[in-house]
């Protein structure tokens, strides 16, 4: 049983087992702050100073390894997976955005997280930019693939016109005019569902995404995000769903995942 520590007033202070339920219950159910004063008997400020201190500990003890830039073997497997699900050779993903609203936003930064469709403040999370940053900047690792006798360096995400004219981005037709380009429409604005399911999957997981942002501070609600990222791909993990580099065996076989640190 852990013992509690007693504060300078002599008042038992909260366990560590409080301190993760509560930060947990706001990731994972989108609890106000001021809602756990029953059930913790925790004050307001001091539940969002766990939430805070939670995810700063996630987001450094596993940023390395849930965070990582994709390695050449895994581009490989994630070209080998996208061609067989989809049939789209050298696909490394699609991209895609989504808008956080921001609550508690500072008033002088309203016009710089502003956008004229939402009309108030949002933040704004986008899948796999910073590899993008690196295809672009040619500093990316060579993932070479083949279609059609063709030979290709760089892979490509599927995206749509908001995008900028990279030759990483192929974007679908606007007004395809012939059978074939309507074909390939319909199929890539059919793969380019994958982006949005996963940002639907992270905010069904954690519902803190799905209401406004409480914090104050830019830092504060990125490692919010980070760690919502992070907990979601233990999950997938942990559930045999990720692209990995095991290998499945036997029925019989044991697949020996990657001992945690909890």
């Amino acid at each position: 049983m852990e013992d509690k520590q007693v504060d300078g007033r002599g008042r038992v202070g909260y366990s560590t087992i409080q301190k993760c339920v509560c930060a947990i219950c706001q990731l994972a159910y989108g609890y106000n702050p001021d809602s756990l004063d029953e059930y913790l008997e925790m004050g307001e400020e001091t539940s969002r100073c766990y939430l805070d201190y939670y995810c700063k500990c996630v987001f450094e003890l596993y940023r390395d390894e849930y965070l990582h830039r994709p390695t050449p073997e895994d581009i490989q497997r994630l070209y080998a997976r996208h061609e067989e699900l989809h049939g789209f050779p050298g696909m490394l993903g699609s991209i895609d955005c989504m808008h956080w609203p921001w609550k508690n936003y500072p008033k002088a930064w309203q016009g710089q997280f502003t956008r004229g469709d939402h009309g108030h403040p949002t933040i704004m999370l986008e899948a796999v930019a910073s590899y993008n940053r690196e295809i672009k900047e040619d500093r990316a690792p060579d993932t070479s693939f083949t279609v059609n006798g063709t030979h290709y360096k760089k892979g490509y995400y599927l995206a749509n016109d908001i995008y900028l004219e990279w030759s990483t981005f192929v974007k679908s037709y606007s007004c395809p005019q012939d059978e074939k380009c309507k074909k390939f429409k319909m199929y890539q604005e059919s793969v380019g569902k994958d982006v949005e399911r996963a940002f639907g999957g992270l905010q069904n997981s954690w519902h803190i995404l799905t209401q406004p942002s409480r914090s104050k501070i830019v830092n504060r609600i990125t490692q919010t995000i980070y760690t919502c990222v992070i907990l979601h791909n233990i999950n997938v993990e942990d559930a045999r769903y990720a692209i990995s580099s095991l290998e499945k065996g036997d029925d019989n076989d044991q697949i020996v995942l990657p001992e945690r640190t909890f």
